[in-house]
């Protein structure tokens, strides 16, 4: 080092200055298989509120499905949606009475605590409540998937009991 300008301060030599500046610089790439101009599909995911364990995976937009008028519970048609259930069905229905007369419900259950989730009108093992046609789309539901499936009503006993993840 050369003079100082002052006390505590010295000039940095010429070869001094070119070597700090001349250091190799080290950079890292990053690579992955993800292609940055492909949107990622939304999945929203309803849970149980017993064991907080995925009962419902589906595309929809929950706040913008159709609702019932009877109970408000929301409208999930497999046609329309992606819809991925983890649930078993109950063998016995419920029995409402509404204002137009009896409603029968046929639940669906958590696989994992066994709490009633959602409920669908038309039987589990009847032709409507099939699984959707593969040739109008492959990736829809599931086997055995309702054909409509609404969500457990809020004012009976047993209601829904699930929460968005």
């Amino acid at each position: 080092m050369s003079q100082g300008n002052g006390p505590g301060r010295e000039r940095e030599t010429e070869a001094e200055r070119a070597h700090r500046f001349n250091k190799k610089k080290y950079t890292s790439r990053v690579f992955t298989n993800v292609n940055k101009y492909v949107m990622e599909d939304k999945f929203r995911v309803i849970r149980c509120r017993r064991c907080l364990s995925c009962v419902i995976i589906t595309d929809a937009e929950l706040d913008k499905l159709p609702r019932r008028r009877t109970d408000n519970a929301p409208v999930l048609c497999p046609d329309q949606w992606t819809i991925r259930t983890n649930t078993r069905p109950v063998d016995q229905p419920h029995r409402l009475k509404r204002l137009r007369g009896l409603e029968t419900q046929y639940y669906h259950a958590c696989a994992e605590c066994g709490q009633h989730v959602m409920y669908q009108s038309v039987p589990h093992n009847s032709p409507l409540g099939g699984p959707p046609n593969p040739k109008k789309r492959p990736n829809t539901g599931t086997q055995g998937a309702p054909n409509t499936t609404q969500g457990a009503p809020s004012a009976a006993p047993g209601a829904a009991n699930t929460t968005q993840g």
